[in-house]
């Protein structure tokens, strides 16, 4: 096989970065593309974040193939770090399942610079693909400790969510998953065994509220993807008020005082609807914030 040219590295700023990556906090003032960057800009897409151990058990390599192979003909881009550990294994179910997937490596783009070395076979299947590598960080910077935190807060702002697999109590996973969360955005967390160091800290993240999936179904559900006769069951029996606050739910987790706010309702009143929605198993909450159960569509079953 010919030795592969990597595409000519091209700077984005701030005003042309997709939605999801311009409204996050903190965002920074360009990023650097290789590769297809339409990739970014998919609409109707969902981009979901796979972070996880970098010394993966067995359990955990099969349980993210498993899951990205349940996303097969769905619209989803996987995004991870290009980094050992799951998300090597993300970035190469997701080709095998023929999805698009974006690398943000903890380093600059040059060549020469992008890190791990071990990993620039991955790099190059991804570009093949019609994927594309992407960095905060100008294409000569290597990798650093300080670098690492800040590819993390790329991968969350620009996703939908972030699915958690495997990862220590201390690991950088958490971080990621942290950040996912302060964005207002899904996190999405696969139990493990309790006698696995591996499990702690996704353990720790449900325990703090984050979305279990157990199955392929899960995933794709919580990602909006549900069949078209199960559009709108769920919802299909809740009065206007209760759509009301389902539908500003339907965008992500709120804050009971921000739903307060945009739902032009009483204290008293989101209160008893959000009770009541909790009795029929449709919104959950958690220290002040609430999210939805199940995807909405809208009275006429198209997403909001």
């Amino acid at each position: 096989m010919d030795e592969f040219e990597f595409p000519r590295i091209e700077k984005m700023v701030k005003g042309d970065f997709p939605l999801l990556l311009s409204e996050m906090p903190g965002a920074p003032d360009c990023l650097y593309i290789c590769g297809n960057s339409k990739v970014l800009f998919m609409e109707g897409y969902k981009y979901l974040c796979i972070v996880g151990s970098r010394r993966y058990t067995e359990y955990g390599r099969r349980v993210c193939e498993w899951l990205i192979e349940g996303l097969k003909g769905t619209k989803t881009v996987i995004v991870s770090g290009l980094a050992m550990g799951i998300d090597t294994v993300a970035h190469k179910s997701a080709m095998a399942n023929h999805l698009k997937t974006i690398a943000v490596p903890g380093s600059g783009l040059n060549t020469d610079i992008l890190y791990p070395r071990i990993n620039m076979y991955v790099a190059e299947d991804i570009l093949r693909e019609g994927g594309c590598l992407l960095s905060p960080f100008k294409p000569d910077q290597g990798a650093t400790n300080w670098t690492f935190p800040v590819r993390n807060q790329i991968m969350a702002g620009m996703s939908h969510a972030t699915l958690v697999i495997e990862g220590e109590e201390d690991s950088g996973t958490l971080i990621t998953a942290k950040l996912s969360a302060d964005y207002n955005r899904d996190t999405l967390v696969v139990p493990g065994s309790i006698f696995s160091e591996h499990s702690m800290g996704p353990h720790k993240l449900l325990r703090d509220g984050a979305i279990p999936i157990t199955n392929q179904k899960e995933l794709r559900e919580a990602l909006g993807f549900v069949d078209e006769d199960k559009k709108t069951s769920h919802y299909e029996n809740c009065t206007d008020d209760e759509l009301k606050i389902v539908s500003l739910l339907s965008t992500g987790t709120l804050h009971k005082d921000e739903i307060i706010r945009q739902s032009n309702l009483s204290v008293s009143r989101v209160h008893i609807l959000i009770s009541i929605l909790e009795t029929k198993n449709l919104v959950e909450q958690k220290f002040g914030k609430v999210n939805l159960r199940y995807p909405f569509f809208g009275k006429n079953g198209n997403s909001v």
